[in-house]
């Protein structure tokens, strides 16, 4: 398979799937300070080592 389409499905299902976690952090923490949101949405791509 040719490397711009990998990078191209690649880039489709990040973010499709940002779009997705996002919406569902405004669902699930609508009364929470959009803070706790964005810094929940950082560590599933940024565990801690």
């Amino acid at each position: 398979m040719p490397v711009w389409i990998q990078t191209a499905a690649l880039l489709a299902l990040s973010n499709n799937f940002m779009t997705f976690a996002w919406y569902d952090h405004l669902k699930t923490l609508n009364t929470k300070p959009w803070v706790i949101a964005a810094l929940i949405s950082w560590e599933s791509p940024c565990p801690s080592a």
